[in-house]
């Protein structure tokens, strides 16, 4: 069988979330030590899983797909995973592992399309991939986004995000993608209505992996804040760029499980579904 070579080594991890719903579980859960903590600040990318952060499953993912530089893009201020992964990143170029490992800062909360801007020196003009912090994505749609040869978006099935340990009411709600007829993405519908469920009651959803363009960080800057939300949104910047600047982004169809660390109920699953990834990332630490 013909294996495909990555058409792009870079990744962005939107990192950078104030973890609200992970604060506001914290005290009522019987958490250890160390998770506690985690979950009281809101840091969901230090939450142990088997004995370790559950970033370390994101970044050993991205690794195995086919990734040699990851961007972690972080909040402004210090913080443990701050420290953490800077120490990380010290220990990859100490060992020469070909793993580099960098930072960038999202200054205020405007949201995600503001969160991606801080990466673009990173990107360096490149292609790149894009996915939350959050969500544990499947090996195979990672290393499909990295072969696809052009700008992509995988589109879940309902049927696999059932699977996981999202409940069907979060899954009714979340962003509907559209344009299977043409075999590239027409339209995005983020937080849809009843009448949008209707009219699309088997569209595949988006999760925020993305094979990305240069230009969308043009796309990024030409948006205006959401009405109600009031942010800038890489939905928002995704449609401009179709419409405005004629990208185009294949569909690239999962019917595999993503999971999902918003609040301390999740831990459990998370446990489970990563008891079986071997890390060969080094271990830091406290």
């Amino acid at each position: 069988m013909k294996v495909e070579k990555p058409t792009t080594h870079r990744a962005v991890v939107l990192a950078a979330g104030l973890g609200t719903r992970m604060r506001r579980g914290s005290e009522e859960a019987d958490l250890s030590g160390q998770n506690r903590d985690a979950a009281r600040q809101g840091l969901k990318g230090l939450i142990r899983l088997n004995g370790r952060p559950f970033l370390d499953f994101q970044i050993q993912r991205l690794i195995e797909a086919g990734c040699t530089e990851i961007c972690l893009v972080l909040a402004a201020g210090r913080s443990a995973l701050h420290d953490r992964y800077e120490h990380l990143a010290e220990r990859l170029r100490a060992e020469r592992s070909g793993i580099r490992l960098a930072f960038a800062t999202q200054h205020e909360p405007k949201g995600t399309a503001d969160a991606l801007l801080a990466a673009e020196e990173f990107t360096a003009g490149d292609d790149f991939l894009l996915l939350n912090s959050d969500n544990l994505y499947p090996l195979d749609a990672l290393r499909r986004l990295i072969a696809a040869g052009a700008p992509a978006v995988v589109a879940f099935d309902r049927s696999g995000i059932a699977r996981s340990n999202i409940a069907p009411e979060r899954i009714a709600e979340m962003a509907i993608v559209t344009g299977f007829e043409s075999g590239a993405l027409t339209d995005i519908i983020e937080k849809p209505g009843e009448a949008e469920r209707t009219r699309f009651p088997d569209a595949p959803l988006s999760m925020n992996c993305w094979h990305f363009p240069a230009r969308i960080f043009d796309a990024c800057r030409e948006i205006e804040p959401h009405p109600e939300r009031g942010e800038l949104e890489i939905p928002t910047a995704v449609l401009h760029a179709i419409r405005t600047l004629d990208q185009t982004f294949a569909l690239l169809r999962s019917d595999e499980p993503v999971f999902d660390m918003t609040g301390v109920r999740d831990i459990p699953a998370l446990e489970e579904a990563t008891r079986d990834i071997r890390l060969t990332l080094p271990e830091i630490e406290g």
